[in-house]
């Protein structure tokens, strides 16, 4: 029997741990009200005095990691608690936590082309997946494994591997007993239609994005499975009014309804109909006669708002818009006034759940009181859009504006630098930080040129890639300012050799070339006499790149962005281009027409958007012969050979 004194010291421990866990709990369950109220920090704090308490409850850890996933800069910490708890417990629960957290590190991350960035992403997959692979080996049937290893894989762009996984767990969640609670069933078909597009199964991808009730998801797989249809037509421009019911008056509130023609923001798309009193619109090209607008340096012509017909390919009609009063907000850039959202050539690319956020009242104002011109796009940060499209814009402002109008350019980007230092921006330069709010400008100009679905006549085509091909006028102007500045400070020399580039996709994962150093070498078995150049565009200088493709006799690569640098090339020079499958993309076809090179396709190297390319011997004799015709039998240097 036990003594009566230890019998009462029993019963006062017991009392005590009572005591302890109901205090426990009601911490616990603070920390629960402030999560749910946004209060991550103090939800965290309470969390983490939890875990010195009760270090032994593995559902705490994992709690603690999802508030810090919440925070600002929690990322991180949220990792090491996952982590601990996988240490400590060795549980399905941590285990699969875990594997989802690094998953999800994975996918956020940026996918630039920068060798940091690509060496820290390879990292995050390394790390990530023999976590998710052991995971699913534990426990093959467990549909969240599966998942989360699918996920992982489909976005390193293994498409081939992610499939079978992505395609089971879809199927066995359709059956009644099963269940899958990291996504629902249409997040999953979006998933899986993405896959099929990447392993390059345009059909299977077209057949699973139909049962989705995304329009901007079936624009995307439209957009790069079909060409010239009235159905992505369709689909580009209703991505755009996603959510909104009527695109007209799309859904989102005007900033000031007592004084706008609708209580909601109306949409301009492109620059059709009657523009409103704050909007004026300069012809650039073809040329006007002159007369002179408020902000410009040479004479230009307001001009209305109907468009030459017919559309020619490549004759686009070039303007600059005036904007008097008008903000600027959001990532891309959006540009909008208090009743007006304005959409520009990229109709497709601002869904207006961004301008919901960027106009929303409550945000902070930025008040800019110097004409401005702005460079700002969604897609700025791809070296094709920011080359192609981004300096075109820039060098329509530079050349028609007077000194006096400042410039907006992207915060992130490798190039804003260059840029300052080459046009001497730096009395000119406004660095965009959207996080500051959304900008008010007394006065904004925007380049950009007639969009492709101007009024329908027999000689048009919908191309819904043709938003990202600028106007042939703004190309020329491109390579004309470019040229100058390589003559101003790396001039050509005569003892310069011919250049040969074969633009590599080494520095990314999609698209590569497998079989590329036979190339190389069979290429300088040709060119004897010429420097065969592998050419990758990471870290290069904007001028370094314009003056190596200047002094290329033959460029030959496949689709992505280096291949822009083409628009740098002189009259006649070849470009033997390795196509897409589907071929759907014509942005370097509008570029070699633009710029009058010689586009020749090899129709045996294609590969679908997201594989890669595979040399073999009897396609690397198709590329040689191509190669031969290109450059005719005179002397490379020569140019002087007919396109096929």
């Amino acid at each position: 029997p036990m003594p009566l004194a230890a019998l009462l010291l029993l019963l006062l421990c017991c009392a005590c741990a009572c005591a302890a866990a109901t205090a426990v709990e009601e911490v616990y369950q603070q920390a629960v009200r402030a999560d749910a109220e946004g209060r991550h920090d103090e939800a965290a704090a309470q969390l983490r005095y939890l875990l010195g308490v009760a270090p032994e409850v593995e559902e705490l850890w994992v709690a603690y990691g999802i508030v810090q996933q919440k925070n600002a800069g929690g990322e991180e910490e949220a990792l090491r608690a996952f982590e601990e708890a996988a240490r400590r417990f060795r549980s399905a629960l941590t285990l699969r936590t875990l594997c989802g957290a690094l998953v999800q590190r994975f996918v956020a991350m940026p996918r630039d082309a920068h060798t940091a960035t690509l060496g820290a992403r390879e990292a995050a997959f390394a790390k990530a997946l023999p976590r998710c692979q052991e995971n699913l080996r534990a426990d093959p049937k467990n549909l969240d494994n599966m998942f989360l290893l699918g996920l992982l894989l489909k976005d390193h762009h293994r498409f081939s591997e992610a499939l079978p996984l992505l395609w089971s767990c879809y199927n066995q969640t359709t059956a009644a007993d099963h269940t899958l609670s990291l996504a629902t069933a249409a997040e999953q078909l979006m998933h899986l239609s993405e896959t099929f597009l990447g392993a390059g199964d345009c059909t299977r991808a077209l057949t699973t994005v139909r049962a989705l009730d995304s329009v901007c998801h079936m624009a995307n797989i439209v957009g790069h499975c079909t060409k010239h249809t009235e159905e992505a037509a369709e689909f580009v421009g209703r991505c755009m009014c996603e959510g909104f019911p009527n695109c007209g008056d799309i859904g989102v509130p005007s900033l000031r309804p007592e004084s706008c023609p609708s209580k909601f923001f109306r949409i301009k798309v492109g620059w059709q109909g009657t523009l409103p009193d704050n909007v004026k619109m300069y012809k650039l090209y073809p040329p006007a006669p002159e007369s002179y607008g408020s902000g410009f340096a040479r004479s230009l012509e307001p001009m209305d708002e109907k468009f030459s017909v017919p559309l020619v390919y490549n004759e686009k009609d070039t303007f600059i818009f005036e904007f008097h009063d008008v903000y600027v907000g959001g990532e891309g850039g959006l540009i909008f006034d208090d009743c007006h959202y304005y959409t520009g050539g990229h109709r497709g690319d601002a869904p207006l759940g961004a301008l919901t956020e960027a106009a929303r009242a409550g945000n902070p104002v930025v008040p800019i009181h110097v004409a401005t011109g702005t460079i700002i796009s969604q897609t700025h940060n791809n070296y094709y859009h920011f080359l192609i499209e981004g300096m075109s814009r820039l060098v329509l402002l530079l050349r028609h504006s007077s000194p006096q109008v400042r410039v907006l350019v992207p915060e992130e980007n490798r190039f804003t630098a260059e840029l300052v230092s080459l046009f001497d921006l730096e009395d000119r330069l406004l660095v965009y930080r959207p996080e500051l709010g959304r900008y008010q400008f007394d006065m904004l100009y925007y380049p950009d040129w007639e969009r492709v679905d101007a009024p329908r006549t027999d000689y048009y085509q919908y191309d819904p890639w043709a938003a990202y091909q600028p106007s042939r006028f703004a190309l020329r102007l491109l390579q004309e300012m470019m040229w100058e500045k390589v003559d101003a400070l790396a001039p050509m020399l005569a003892s310069d050799p011919d250049v040969v580039v074969v633009v590599s996709r080494r520095d990314v994962n999609s698209r590569n070339l497998i079989g590329e150093d036979r190339l190389l070498s069979a290429l300088r078995k040709h060119f004897a006499q010429a420097d065969v150049v592998l050419f990758v565009g990471t870290d290069h200088t904007i001028l370094e790149q314009a003056r190596l493709f200047r002094r290329a006799i033959l460029v030959v690569g496949g689709h992505g962005a280096s291949l822009a640098n083409i628009v740098f090339c002189k009259p006649n020079t070849p470009v033997v281009l390795h196509p897409l499958k589907p071929n759907v993309d014509q942005n370097f076809a509008h570029l070699c027409s633009a710029m009058d090179l010689q586009l020749y396709v090899v129709p045996s190297v294609s590969a679908a958007f997201h594989q890669n390319y595979t040399l073999t011997s009897e396609s690397l004799s198709a590329v040689m012969r191509t190669v031969r015709e290109a450059t005719g039998n005179q002397s490379p240097a020569t140019h002087d050979h007919d396109e096929v």
